[in-house]
């Protein structure tokens, strides 16, 4: 009879790129002796990570006001490589709590090297690429070199806190704690991917009622990942105890309606030198929810929750904050041209194949008012190079793309008239008025216009056009407020100075006849010839135009720019200015 062997785990072993990291950790050493020595052996723990831990000769470095406390003998570092190495970086953490609440450190001890691994981190590099990089964040934390402002997550312990599948919450509207540390807040479902912070105070209207604390200090070790942790992280600060606060959120979830998650808002002070409150948003999930509530409507009012009776195992969701406060977050696109269209009121008159998409680059650059024209009709065919999409066909051209800018941006007022250009004698009420028509009309109306309204209160006035055969040059003629005649007479005029210009051949065509082939017809029988192009062609086009457009805002001046797109044909500038008054 013989005893049936049994199976056991299988031995964990190092994989050649954590082989390869200790290969090259120990030649690093050898060369570089008393600034680097290995403490201990490499360990593999059962999850396979390799960790190492080497002691770096820090003790030379010169500590700053506000820099990282080190050691004189120097500092023992932590090295996780993971399996994967050399394709992700090692991750390196200490062992105390002296670094707890400084830039860049993570949790109270791990060590934030690389803000950007995707950018940052190196696979060539290896081992030696890592211990460069430790060694002058080192250097960089001593010196106090960090700017505790533009770390966003630090009051929380560094790390952005995120449940996969918990919805996003949006904040635009600033938080006046008015000295309160705590109060409630509203929240209303958008999408079930999405609540919105309407208002700090509670709101007759529908929506959840979320918990708001306002703490007197960061939480540089976290917040936690189950609500026995949150209680003790918060009441860690010393400004409220953990009974207290499961005490405070129990009467909050009686806010909410049976089987719904109570939300919990956390306010985290940011460095001095920063100011304001970091915010992050943890939900408890609604079966916990409701346990808290049944327990407060059967005590009496004055009950409390016994913070040591919540079971470790009630887990605490973290929602991401999209946190677009104006005194938190800054516009990506400040420091372009397109900029100077904020808080403005522009009119677009033709919202085709150039129209529909400077309409949509304007809302995006955060105007206030868009009032849009075009008397068309969506036709299936223009999907292919206008902005519009299939549920958009027979409707009207300016209704479905108002639809569309309205989804952009809920603080962008949009109007749409399903009508020409507008023949009252007074122009409309506006900062910019676009004539994307391309129709005789609407350039002899704004002409006209100019001529009668010289001043400087009447709105800048410019016409965009594209070249026939590829819809890769762009034209854009501008009228500042107050000059004395429209765009159609400053393109008349531009016209003939283009056509005597040898280096500018490539944009003759935009003031020539049609030549054969130069129009399309789009579809048999009776269509309007139109332009070759595709949405990336003109898309291309309108994105320069705007840009170009912006540079006009709050200027006097006036005049014909020419651009072409980096694939348009022929030779010669990618960009030409003809100032009005040289025109004349």
């Amino acid at each position: 009879m013989t005893r049936k062997k049994t199976a056991g785990k299988p031995q964990l072993r190092p994989t050649l790129g954590q082989q390869q990291a200790v290969a090259e950790l120990r030649e690093i050493i050898a060369a570089h002796t008393g600034l680097i020595t290995l403490v201990g052996e490499p360990v593999l723990r059962e999850q396979g990570l390799l960790v190492v831990t080497v002691r770096l000769a820090t003790g030379s470095f010169t500590v700053a006001e506000g820099g990282l406390p080190l050691a004189a003998e120097g500092e023992d570092v932590v090295i996780g490589v993971p399996r994967d190495f050399p394709w992700i970086p090692p991750q390196p953490w200490v062992t105390h709590t002296r670094f707890a609440g400084y830039a860049h450190v993570l949790l109270g001890r791990a060590l934030c090297i690389y803000l950007d691994t995707s950018r940052e981190w190196h696979p060539d590099l290896g081992m030696r690429g890592f211990l460069d990089r430790l060694w002058n964040w080192f250097a960089d934390a001593a010196a106090a070199r960090f700017d505790p402002a533009t770390a966003l997550f630090h009051p929380v312990g560094g790390v952005p806190h995120r449940t996969p599948g918990t919805p996003t919450i949006v904040v635009r509207k600033p938080l006046h704690d008015q000295g309160r540390a705590f109060f409630r807040a509203t929240l209303n479902t958008r999408t079930p991917a999405r609540l919105d912070l309407d208002r700090w105070a509670t709101s007759a209207a529908a929506g959840d009622v979320a918990q708001v604390i306002v703490l007197p200090e960061a939480l540089p070790y976290g917040a936690g990942l189950t609500l026995p942790e949150v209680l003790a992280h918060v009441a860690s600060t010393g400004h409220v105890g953990a009974d207290q606060l499961a005490t405070l959120l129990a009467r909050t979830a009686t806010r909410n309606a049976n089987g719904t998650a109570l939300y919990l808002i956390i306010a985290s002070p940011h460095h001095a030198s920063a100011g304001g409150h970091h915010l992050v948003a943890a939900r408890l999930p609604a079966p916990a929810a409701d346990v808290l509530r049944a327990v407060m409507r059967k005590g009496s009012s004055l009950a409390t929750i016994n913070s040591r009776a919540i079971p470790a195992s009630i887990p605490m969701e973290w929602c991401h904050v999209s946190d677009e406060r104006p005194e938190i977050a800054s516009r990506r696109d400040a420091s372009r041209p397109v900029s100077r269209f904020a808080g403005t009121t522009v009119e677009v008159w033709g919202c085709g194949g150039l129209g529909s998409w400077i309409a949509e680059f304007i809302a995006r650059a955060g105007a206030a008012r868009i009032v849009l024209r075009d008397p068309g009709e969506v036709q299936g065919g223009l999907l292919v190079r206008q902005n519009y999409v299939e549920t958009d066909i027979g409707g009207n051209k300016a209704d479905q793309l108002a639809q569309r800018l309205r989804q952009i941006s809920d603080d962008l007022i949009v109007e749409s008239h399903p009508a020409g250009f507008p023949t009252c004698h007074k122009l409309p009420d506006c900062d910019l008025i676009i004539d994307a028509t391309i129709n005789n009309g609407a350039g002899i109306y704004l002409d006209k216009a100019a001529h009668r309204t010289r001043d400087t209160a009447r709105p800048v006035l410019a016409m965009a056009a594209t070249d026939l055969r590829t819809a890769t040059l762009g034209l854009l003629t501008v009228s500042a407020s107050g000059y004395p005649t429209g765009p159609a007479h400053i393109d008349q005029q531009a016209g003939p100075r283009v056509l005597a210009d040898g280096t500018l051949e490539r944009f003759h065509g935009l003031w020539q006849e049609p030549a054969e082939g130069d129009e399309m017809v789009p579809a048999r029988g009776c269509s309007v010839p139109t332009f070759h192009g595709s949405a990336a062609d003109v898309a291309a086009v309108a994105a320069s135009l705007v840009s170009l457009l912006a540079q006009h805002l709050n200027t006097t001046m006036s005049g014909t720019h020419l651009a072409a797109v980096a694939h348009a044909p022929g030779s010669g500038p990618h960009h030409h200015f003809i100032p009005a008054t040289e025109a004349e």
